[in-house]
């Protein structure tokens, strides 16, 4: 098959003109990625020490691996703590001990 000269530039046209679509396509999936594993390192970061102590189940619900005590799939976090602590006597505390000694000038009372 034989294509004249303006066929020729057309398909060549054509041909760029997918692969720069193809290129913006493959960054975007890239970002895409990128944000996914983004996301998953900052939920990785902010998972309490609580989930320790229970195990999630495929319907959402959650169990507690000491005494198999079931909570609902929306069940917060603080119901879960107070579980551990009121049962278990585990104390599952987030305070992050940043906070420095505040030095404030000492004044003179009037």
């Amino acid at each position: 098959m034989e294509f004249s000269v303006a066929e020729t530039s057309q398909l060549q046209q054509l041909r760029a003109e997918i692969l720069r679509e193809l290129d913006e396509d493959e960054n975007i999936l890239d970002n895409e990625e990128e944000e996914k594993e983004n996301n998953d390192e900052n939920l990785n970061n902010k998972k309490s020490s609580t989930w320790n102590y229970f195990k999630s189940q495929l319907s959402g619900k959650k169990t507690c691996k000491s005494c198999s005590k079931e909570y609902g799939a929306k069940t917060g976090i603080s119901t879960l703590k107070k579980h551990l602590f009121y049962k278990h006597n585990i104390i599952i505390d987030n305070i992050k001990n940043t906070q420095m000694t505040l030095n404030f000038p000492r004044t003179r009372l009037l």
